[in-house]
Formats: C-alpha cells, structure tokens, sequence
C-alpha cells in the first residue's frame, strides 16, 4: 500500500509539472502556501520565492486593496467542508520583471483539516487578448465595409440577390424587393420574381441567364417589370458560383434602376422624331403662312413685314420646345407662343382665354409639343388654313376625383369640312404620349365636320408635379389658384 502510495505522489507531481495553468493555493490570509511549476513560469518567480509571501505580490499595486477586500470576502464565507466554490474572473497579473499580463483566474475554497485553503487556477491570456483586439479591429473594419457598401448601394439604388440554383430559392434584400414589388418579408422562389416580369422582356431573360448558368460568363441584362409601383426598368448584372466539382450552384448579383435613363431616352427618340417631323412639315407651315399673311396684307411691304415676324416666331417656338427646362411658364404665353404665326388682325378669328396656369418646364414641354400638332392640323387642313376659319381656345379649373383638374377645350369653326383620320399618325402619337403618358391627361377628339374640337381633362397638379424636377414657381403658383378657388 505504501508502495502504491509513493507512485500516486510521483504521478502527482509529474503532472503538476506539465499543467499548462498555474495553481496557487494559499491560506485565508492570502499568504503562498503551494506554487506550481507553470506558476513559476508564468510570473518569473521560483517556488522558494514566494512561499508564504502575501498573494499580492503577484498583483499591480492600484489593484491590491481591491483584491485584498474581495479575497478576505471570499475567505471568511462558510459552508459546507469539502465543498469547492469558485467563478471565473478576469484579472491583470504582474510579472517579477513588472511585466503585467492579463489572467483568467478560477478561484475555489475548501476545508483542510480545520484550515480554510483558497486555491487559483491561473491562465495567462495574452495570446487569446491580443487574437481578440485583433478580430476586434477586423470587425470594426467590416462593420464600417458594410456600411459603406449599404450606403452605396442606397445611393446608387442597387439591391442585392442570390438564386440558389439547386432549391430554386431566392434570397433578396429590401430594395430589391421594393424593385419588384414583392413583400418585404417572407419565402421567395425565383418563380415569385419571374412572375414580376414584362411579358415581352420575359424570353431575353432566361436566354441571359441560362447562357450564364451554362457558359459561366457573367450575366448581364436589362428588363422591365410589373408591380403595384408601376412598371420599372431594372439593370440586372451577376455571376455563376460553382460547386467543388465544378456544377453551378447559386448564381449571385446586383440589381440597379434605370428607369429615369430609359424614359429620358425615350423622351430623347420622340424629341428627335418630332424634329424630323417637323422639318417634313415645315414647307407646307411655311405656304400656310404665306397664303394667310397674304390674304390679309394691303401691301407688299406690310406683306414682308408679316411674313417675316411670323417666321421668325415658329423659330422661337422651336428654340424654346427643343431647349426645355426654362423658368415656369404661363399657359396663356405658350398658347400664344405657337399661335403668333398665325395671328391676324381680326381679333373675333382667334380667341384665347383663361385663367393663370403656370407649367413646370417638363409640362410645358409635353403640352407644346400638343398644342404645335394641334396647331399644324389646323393651319395645314383646319380653320387656320382658310381666312374664314376661327378658332376658339378656353379653359377652367374645375373639381372631380377627389382633385383639381384642369379643362381646356380647343374649338375650330370655318375651315374645310373635317372627317375622322383613317390611321393613327405621328400627331395622335405625340398628343397620347404627352398628355396620357406623361400628364395623366383624358382626351377626347370630335372630329365634327364643322371643324375639329379637342377637350383635355388633366389634373392640376401634374403641371407641376410632371416627370422632370419641378419649377418651385409653378407649383407654388397653382396652389395659390387653389387656395383661391376654396375661399
């Protein structure tokens, strides 16, 4: 038995001496009664050192009395012998060299023959501090990454997603969500996103992406979509992730709104088509202009004086529809803006009135491309194109829908007999994309054989509140008209 014995303690020790942790004991004074070889290590001291010196040789001096109060509590409390109690704390130690090192220290009490014997299991945790400042760095680093990538994704307007190719599912952030109308939070598959799809643009985009998906080149494509926000223009780019064997997995990308490049390109094709339009048409202003400024001239000299004003207002006209974005502008101006070249001294052939509308630049622009095919219809087939014809052109501010709506009605009388077109042409394109499209505008065209009669219904605050940036005078302006009209 005494033999077994011997070997225990030999084991003992043995493994005192290869525990990585330190182990203290001391009495209830905190004076050193045990100290381990990792211990030794660990704080520079030998064993003969520090045996029955007080603990806090071991602690900085700013920390002692903290220590020594907390220790002395720990020591006093009673409870059942035998019984280990201890917690885990986090502690800054000091080297024999003044080096102070951080410690994680578990701390236990238990009776020894009638003596209360405290005992600390010391680790140094230098190494595991300095990997956690580290990934501290790290994170904080990140976390400013994402924050940068966030706000360029706002900024931009872009909205991130994943497709993984195998479940079928679709993981999307809010804002590619918003793109396509789907709901903020839930389960989507990629046949939820499909169904948002234009019809005519659906075909082009699984051709884009199947090609990605088989090829590996990087998706690219541009795609309308139909949501409760109306329909959108949507630039999707992304790349194919594979597998370790190489199978396409998940395919990952970007989506950004273009909608704003597409509808000014848009307005940017009509301009051009109106300007070609118009420059086939000019000749035939031109005679218009001739036989009625002849017709009314008393003599060659005043015949020129007309003539020449009034062509040199169809070049203001144009100056002023093709430059856009200039300051509000007064309905009643542009009106008489495209009419000067047509205005004769009969005041009876031509009547224009109204109360103050003030446009925005975009509204503006969308009406005076209007009022010119109205304008040319009527000068080329209509009671502009005879010195009998009278054209009579008034408009209100009246309420309906919950708004104030503007309604101007265009009235010829005295030209040639009208009839109903056989085709749709350019003109009725223009006045439908204008007026529809761009204003929310209702039409209504009568083509009564005593002449045409044109009746537009648009909201009042489409005139300023259109496609473009708003002029802060025209909106405020007809505000002002409201306000009056509820007084």
């Amino acid at each position: 038995m005494a033999e077994g014995n011997a070997e225990f303690a030999l084991t003992a020790a043995e493994l005192l001496a290869i525990i990585a942790d330190g182990i203290i004991s001391t009495d209830a004074q905190g004076r050193i009664l045990h100290f381990s070889p990792a211990a030794e290590r660990m704080f520079g001291y030998s064993s003969k050192e520090v045996l029955h010196q007080s603990l806090g040789i071991l602690i900085p001096e700013r920390f002692r009395d903290g220590h020594r109060a907390e220790f002395t509590g720990f020591a006093s409390e009673t409870g059942t012998e035998h019984r280990l109690m201890g917690e885990r704390l986090e502690v800054t130690g000091l080297r024999k060299n003044g080096e102070e090192i951080p410690l994680d220290v578990s701390l236990s009490r238990q009776r020894v023959r009638d003596r209360t014997i405290l005992t600390a299991v010391v680790r140094d945790v230098t190494e595991r501090r300095c990997l956690e400042q580290k990934l501290s760095v790290q994170r904080e680093a990140l976390e400013k990454s994402e924050r940068r990538m966030r706000t360029a994704l706002q900024s931009g307007r872009m909205g991130i997603w994943e497709w993984d190719l195998k479940t079928n599912d679709q993981e999307m952030d809010a804002t590619s969500r918003h793109f396509l109308g789907l709901p903020e939070t839930g389960h989507l598959s990629a046949n939820n996103v499909f169904d948002r799809i234009h019809p005519d643009d659906l075909t082009d985009l699984h051709s884009a992406m199947s090609r990605a998906i088989e090829t590996g080149v990087d998706y690219e494509h541009e795609f309308r979509v139909q949501s409760d926000h109306g329909e959108r223009w949507i630039a999707g780019v992304g790349a194919v992730h594979c597998n370790e064997n190489g199978e396409p997995e998940r395919m990952i990308g970007v989506n950004f709104d273009v909608t704003s490049r597409w509808q000014a390109e848009e307005q940017r094709q009509l301009l051009m088509r109106e300007l070609n339009h118009r420059m086939t048409n000019e000749m035939a202003v031109i005679r218009s202009l001739v036989t009625l400024s002849a017709s009314h001239s008393p003599t060659v000299d005043a015949f020129k004086r007309d003539i020449q004003n009034r062509l040199s207002a169809v070049s203001q006209r144009h100056k002023l529809l093709m430059e856009g974005g200039w300051n509000a502008t007064d309905l009643d101006d542009l009106l008489r803006s495209e009419l000067r070249p047509y205005t004769v001294s009969d005041t009876d052939a031509l009547v224009i009135q109204g109360p103050q509308v003030m446009l925005s630049p975009n509204s503006a622009t969308a009406l005076g491309l209007v009022f010119h095919e109205l304008v040319t219809n009527a000068a080329k087939y209509g009671a502009l194109s005879t010195p009998e014809g009278r054209l009579e052109i008034r408009w209100h501010i009246d309420a309906h829908g919950g708004e104030e709506h503007l309604i101007l009605e265009w009235t010829e009388r005295g030209g040639p007999p009208v009839s109903p077109p056989t085709r749709k042409g350019f003109g009725s394109t223009v006045i439908e994309r204008s007026l529809k499209g761009r204003l929310g505008a209702d039409t209504e065209m009568d083509y009564n054989p005593e002449g045409l009669r044109c009746r537009i219904d648009l909201p009042l605050s489409a005139l300023s509140e259109s496609l473009a940036l708003d002029s802060n005078n025209a909106r405020n302006k007809n505000r002002d008209l409201i306000r009056r009209r509820q007084q």
